[in-house]
């Protein structure tokens, strides 16, 4: 919704992470949406803090906060066949397994794609 309402901003900016985050995410998209996906029905709140909260995260896998930049790209994905307006009126049952989807093609896109 950002970048649709915001079309000059950039990812740092769209996203508010740590600078290079972006970069970092970018070049594993590939992996990390494999391993969100592995997570993705996780209570654990480790799961939730290294890809949201931990701004000081040390992991040598996740950069910090990649979830967000992760929810850039799954956004992107979902707007090649929804629009913003239809997607903001999902409910929850509805929009889980379109989450799944769009991860598991970004594990499978060439990381030359944006």
């Amino acid at each position: 919704v950002a970048e649709e309402l915001n079309p000059d901003a950039s990812d740092a900016d769209l996203v508010r992470v740590p600078i290079g985050m972006v970069q970092k995410v970018d070049s594993r998209r590939q992996e990390l949406a494999a391993d969100f996906l592995r997570r993705f029905d996780s209570t654990e709140e480790t799961d939730a803090r290294i890809y949201f909260n931990d701004t000081n995260s040390k992991d040598p896998f996740v950069p910090a906060r990649a979830g967000y930049q992760l929810g850039v790209l799954i956004v992107r994905e979902l707007a090649k066949q929804h629009s913003i307006q239809t997607m903001a009126h999902w409910s929850q049952s509805e929009v889980r397994p379109k989450i799944q989807q769009a991860l598991t093609a970004i594990a499978r896109l060439p990381n030359t794609q944006k």
